[in-house]
């Protein structure tokens, strides 16, 4: 029911569909070949091709191709979307980096104080991990209306598309806060571990 032969951006249109024996006038014959030997079937189809339809020439296409084709510039937008977000990631873990090895180099001696008054490391990597989590929530907040907007406008270009829901907002999210905070837990891990006299000799 409802067979799509043209492209998710036009509506589905009216189609009929003869059986081959049903009426010797057609335009295209079409074959659901066996992907284990498609040569040989293509070979097959050509002899008899030839036998009934001596001198016209024998010419086909595959679907496969054909939905490549009406599809070309979708997958050409969704490998520069991938190779963007690979590029953005990079940035963001790089950025990420530099933030926070400033930030424990500017509060080393903050670091070295509350070990002396009896934090834990585990407690020490928490706050670092806390006042990150804000940065992050504020983050999505101002990009996951913009990424909606942007991609239900993308979807309004087809008659036939899917509905955004939460969860891949849900899953970015937690897919980079994971990210992000394994990195800074490996950051900070070294200084909190770090003997506090070292931190506090000049003070």
């Amino acid at each position: 029911k409802n067979f799509h032969f043209n492209s998710m951006h036009r509506q589905i249109e009216p189609m009929i569909l003869f059986h081959v024996e049903a009426n010797e006038i057609y335009r295209y014959l079409n074959f659901r070949l066996h992907p284990s030997n498609i040569n040989g079937s293509l070979e097959k189809i050509q002899i008899k091709w030839s036998n009934l339809l001596n001198g016209s020439p024998f010419e086909y296409q595959f679907m496969d191709d054909n939905l490549i084709q009406i599809y070309e510039s979708e997958l050409q937008l969704k490998n520069a979307v991938f190779y963007a977000a690979i590029l953005a990631l990079i940035i963001v873990l790089l950025g990420v980096i530099g933030l926070v090895s400033l930030s424990v180099h500017n509060r080393i001696k903050e670091i070295g104080i509350r070990k002396v008054i009896g934090a834990s490391s585990i407690i020490i990597i928490i706050l670092f991990l806390h006042e990150f989590l804000t940065t992050i929530v504020i983050g999505s907040v101002i990009a996951f209306p913009i990424c909606y907007y942007i991609m239900q406008d993308w979807l309004n270009n087809y008659v036939y598309s899917v509905q955004i829901t939460a969860l891949p907002f849900m899953y970015s999210f937690f897919g980079l806060a994971s990210i992000i905070f394994i990195l800074i837990g490996i950051l900070t891990f070294k200084a909190a571990n770090l003997n506090p006299i070292h931190n506090l000799r000049n003070e």
